[in-house]
């Protein structure tokens, strides 16, 4: 995965799982909730969770997936952009 800088979004956790023959792949942000309490720890805030981004799931070889939330289907890809928005996580289902 990467974000529109070609890295991976700062703030941001990949969970997959696998299901019926099916691999399942969620990006969230990861904010952290009690951000105002961890300052003397070098945290900031929550800036970069509370910004939608576009994320970039890549592959190892082509395959068909299906963003679950929104029900858009992806058709032998071996990547495709997603834009993830804050507090919604982008979850896909891949075939």
């Amino acid at each position: 995965m990467s974000g529109s800088g070609k890295a991976r979004p700062a703030g941001c956790e990949i969970i997959t799982c696998h299901a019926n023959g099916k691999r399942y792949v969620s990006v969230v942000h990861s904010p952290e909730y009690a951000a105002s309490e961890l300052g003397e720890l070098g945290y900031g805030d929550n800036r970069l969770s509370e910004q939608s981004v576009t994320v970039k799931l890549t592959f190892d070889a082509p395959a068909d997936a299906r963003e679950l939330l929104t029900g858009k289907e992806f058709k032998r890809v071996k990547e495709f952009e997603l834009r993830l928005q804050p507090w919604k996580p982008v979850i896909v289902e891949v075939r």
